[in-house]
């Protein structure tokens, strides 16, 4: 069978443009994300069966798991990990922090590796142990519908000097529905802002602050001490119960009215009825803290 000039370059046409697209599509992966090596040493024992949580970039939502080897020196690989920043390691810096069992570390900036031909961000981590205990977040609806619960957590930048200038401010993040369980939390010292009504946490963005040393105004309460969240001229707002409180919603839109009104905070009529467009069928907000 014979075919004509036109069909052969119709053919030929198509096929090349199909090679073009693959090729183009390929080169749009490429740029949206960059395989890395992880190294991790790691100055803090830990027994074979042990798992090791590393959490990149603040993003608690997408943790990665290490399981611990009795013969690893202390030095343990992420053989294959996928920066999908917008901007990549080492051009854009890259962080992360450890969880093992009930200890979590500082935040660390990674070092530039490369390890045939492959780049590596490589991290240290010390035994800064510190007290650490679990947040709970428990919502109460008017009806069937699960409030979106984001929250936001920060950690100072580590007091004590490594030599290698890596140490930076910790800022975490995760959003779920209906409750959150915060674990690891080094408590009270870190600063748990909770967003509710976020389907995804903004770490530049206003919160109630369930939690900081820096609370002056706040009650303590079962060891449980919140900043203007309880304000005692909010305490008619707020109930205590075993290990923690519980917030009416009241409680919690006054509470972000008086967020709102500090230093950088937005007293504007559209930034508090945000608040409570969001917060409609809240009834209560829970706040416990266990071992």
């Amino acid at each position: 069978m014979k075919y004509s000039k036109r069909t052969i370059f119709s053919a030929r046409w198509t096929q090349w443009c199909t090679g073009a697209v693959f090729v183009l599509l390929v080169g749009v992966s490429a740029q949206a994300q960059r395989e890395l090596k992880i190294k991790i040493r790691l100055f803090r024992p830990c027994s074979a069966g042990d798992r090791i949580v590393v959490v990149f970039d603040g993003d608690e939502s997408n943790p990665s798991f290490i399981p611990c080897k009795e013969d690893s020196s202390g030095v343990f690989w992420i053989p294959q990990w996928f920066d999908e920043r917008p901007k990549k390691f080492p051009e854009e810096p890259l962080s992360a922090s450890l969880r093992l069992n009930d200890w979590r570390s500082d935040c660390r900036m990674a070092k530039e590796e490369k390890a045939a031909g492959v780049p590596v961000a490589s991290f240290k981590f010390f035994d800064d142990s510190q007290a650490v205990k679990t947040v709970k977040i428990q919502t109460e609806m008017e009806d069937d519908s699960r409030l979106p619960v984001s929250y936001v957590r920060r950690i100072e930048k580590s007091p004590i000097d490594h030599g290698d200038d890596l140490d930076c401010e910790c800022v975490e993040r995760d959003a779920r529905e209906g409750s959150a369980e915060i674990r690891r939390t080094r408590f009270p010292a870190e600063r748990v802002l909770l967003q509710l009504g976020l389907r995804k946490a903004n770490p530049d963005g206003p919160g109630l602050l369930v939690f900081s040393n820096s609370a002056v105004r706040g009650l303590l309460t079962q060891d449980l001490k919140i900043g203007s969240a309880v304000d005692r001229r909010f305490k008619k707002d707020v109930t205590e119960i075993k290990g923690g409180l519980r917030l009416s919603r009241r409680g919690v839109e006054r509470a972000l009215l008086v967020k709102r009104s500090r230093v950088n905070g937005d007293f504007s009529s559209d930034g508090a009825t945000v608040d409570a467009k969001l917060l409609t069928k809240l009834k209560t907000v829970e706040v416990t803290v266990e071992k």
